[in-house]
């Protein structure tokens, strides 16, 4: 007998770099899974990933990314264009037991310089701007390290 699929769970994430040099990427260390990532989480009803980003960025962080993005096209008030994620990754996890696959909707978003955060206590333990050379120091998942390491090279 052939397994059910699993199900896959849409989350939205902020790849928040800095375009001065030397580039910085914005982390947090979530309490959840003691992990460093970059603020994101799962699409709630009523919301696209784009909205979604733009929440979780400014819920576990305090930063509005809004100015930095592009703006959803608007062609008549049944029809918007959403923005595109720079990249979709589906990620294989299990959690407490329950395998499933969250599909990472990521947006980069370029500030100038590494702006003030403000750290949301209930969520993350951490958070601060990281540079490429400190990367390996920090527990990343795996899936995410090389797309670090390839936004803070370039």
């Amino acid at each position: 007998m052939t397994q059910p699929p699993l199900p896959k769970e849409l989350t939205a994430m902020a790849l928040v770099v800095t375009a001065s040099s030397p580039r910085q990427a914005l982390l947090l260390q979530s309490r959840k899974h003691n992990l460093w990532m970059p603020p994101g989480g799962h699409v709630e009803p009523g919301e696209n990933i784009f909205e979604a980003a733009i929440r979780e960025a400014k819920e576990e962080t305090g930063l509005d990314i809004t100015p930095y993005l592009p703006k959803p096209a608007q062609y008549d008030e049944n029809r918007v264009e959403v923005p595109l994620p720079a990249r979709i990754v589906e990620v294989h996890l299990t959690h407490g037991g329950k395998e499933h696959y969250h599909v990472d909707c990521m947006y980069r978003v370029e500030v100038p310089t590494a702006l003030s955060v403000q750290r949301n206590d209930r969520e993350t333990s951490d958070i601060r701007w990281v540079t490429l050379a400190e990367l390996d120091d920090l527990a990343i998942p795996a899936d995410l390290l090389p797309v670090l390491k390839e936004e803070l090279a370039n």
